[in-house]
Order: C-alpha cells, then sequence, then structure tokens
C-alpha cells in the first residue's frame, strides 16, 4: 500500500484505479452543463460595398 495524493490514505492500486473512476464519473456528472457547445449560427456576411444601391 501506498500513500494516495488524490484520496489522501494509504490503499492498493485497484481502490485507487476505483476512486480515480467514481471521481471522473462524478466530475462529468456535476459538470455536464457547464460547457454547453456553441449552438450552429448562421454568419450574415457583410455587404459589399461596391454592389450595394445608395438611395
Amino acid at each position: 500500500m501506498k500513500d494516495c495524493t488524490v484520496c489522501l490514505v494509504p490503499h492498493d492500486d485497484e481502490i485507487h484505479a476505483a476512486t480515480l473512476n467514481v471521481r471522473s464519473w462524478f466530475h462529468e456528472q456535476v459538470t455536464q452543463g457547464f460547457y454547453d457547445e456553441p449552438e450552429d449560427v448562421a454568419v450574415v456576411p457583410e455587404p459589399d460595398p461596391a454592389t450595394v444601391a445608395v438611395a
């Protein structure tokens, strides 16, 4: 057994792997709404001054 820098207690590698797995899952569950991908937004091009009619 060795001291774990994540759990701060001594445990074996199998427990360490399981702890990191649960920690990763929990992090994803808690933060899943924080980083929404931007919606597809239509880009409207600027009008070309050479083709715009002046009234």
